[in-house]
């Protein structure tokens, strides 16, 4: 069993002979955690969220995730000179994005700039370019509840043409 991981003895109730594990590691890698078939696997892997995992066979890899629906946030400042797009959180199928939001801090100062949420091959699937007044110190929201197939990377796009200044916020709110 690896050195990070805890084994709870009493006063848990779960099915005789299983055990409740808690750790940091990845159960089905190098090699698993051993424990008997039933037990249950708590990991904090260091994000905002823990995950819950199943033992359902007799090798140490077989481990099944069980999701759990706890909300996530992921912020991240931006200015206008960053190159474009600006990669937001990778996010595995499954997941669901409850809101986008931005709030510009600094305005930008010309007026055929913009900037969007989505993805490399739809760059305002959360957050269409008209939803957004960069000329003015605000806080923007989107409600996309998009539910994630496949793996998907969040983007962020900034066109700031001649702009010289301009920056703000970008907070996703994802389960």
């Amino acid at each position: 069993m690896a050195a990070s991981v805890s084994v709870f003895e009493k006063g848990i109730g779960i099915k005789k002979g299983s055990w409740l594990l808690s750790g940091t590691v990845d159960p089905t890698a190098d090699g698993g955690i051993e424990a008997p078939m039933g037990s249950l696997y708590l990991r904090n892997n260091g994000a905002l969220y823990s995950e819950l995992w199943n033992k359902i066979g007799s090798g140490n890899t077989e481990w099944w995730f069980m999701e759990l629906r706890t909300q996530a946030v992921e912020k991240v400042n931006f200015t206008w000179d960053l190159l474009s797009p600006v990669n937001i959180k990778l996010l595995k199928e499954g997941r669901r994005i409850l809101k986008v939001q931005i709030i510009i801090d600094t305005v930008f100062n010309d007026p055929s700039a913009y900037m969007s949420v989505g993805t490399s091959g739809l760059p305002e699937l959360l957050m269409s370019a008209n939803m957004i007044d960069l000329f003015s110190v605000a806080k923007y929201e989107a409600d996309p509840d998009y539910l994630v197939v496949g793996e998907m990377m969040v983007q962020l796009f900034i066109t700031p043409y001649a702009t010289t200044q301009g920056a703000g916020t970008i907070i996703l709110y994802y389960l």
